[in-house]
């Protein structure tokens, strides 16, 4: 398996920045990218976007919709510190930042951030640690040990050399 590419250190960067980066390459000659937000909706998992609306939004034919939760997205990133350093605390894991955009070596349209990495203390074996917080409207997607399908599909083995366990706290 290919190694992903390591695009662009986003650290410090703008999001208007991050963004651009993130729909068409650093140096903006990636005609449409898919990120790890996108594959949910391509399956038809999203709850926020449907199949057509994102080929639209990539095609270049309707501009992204205003986020309807910008205030709860805001509070998710923040929280990803609090998350990373729970999830160690409960694993023994060593988890660590990680701030590059990468592209998949096979699949240049393919662009993905990590939230962190972490490496499992019992073998050292590597992995992708995918920070999520939910408000109680959605609380019952993550009842009884469950991970969302939509958010599961964000982390998978085609674009890393190592894949995220299904380890939660």
């Amino acid at each position: 398996m290919s190694r992903a590419i390591p695009l662009i250190d986003c650290a410090g960067m703008s999001n208007e920045r991050w963004l651009e980066c993130r729909a068409h390459g650093p140096k903006g000659d990636i005609p449409y990218t898919v990120g790890g937000s996108d594959v949910a909706t391509i399956f038809g998992l999203s709850p926020w976007t449907t199949p057509l609306e994102l080929w639209l939004v990539k095609k270049g034919r309707m501009k992204a919709p205003p986020k309807a939760n910008p205030d709860q997205l805001e509070m998710g990133h923040l929280l990803e510190p609090i998350a990373a350093f729970w999830y160690a605390k409960k694993t023994g894991n060593t988890v660590y930042d990680d701030t590059c955009l990468y592209q998949h070596a096979d699949h240049p349209y393919a662009l993905a951030n990590m939230d962190r990495r972490y490496t499992r203390a019992i073998d050292g074996e590597p992995g992708i640690l995918e920070c999520k917080s939910c408000t109680f409207h959605k609380a019952e997607d993550w009842a009884d040990g469950a991970i969302p399908g939509y958010y599961e599909l964000r982390v998978t083995r085609s674009c890393m050399k190592s894949a995220s366990t299904r380890e939660r706290t």
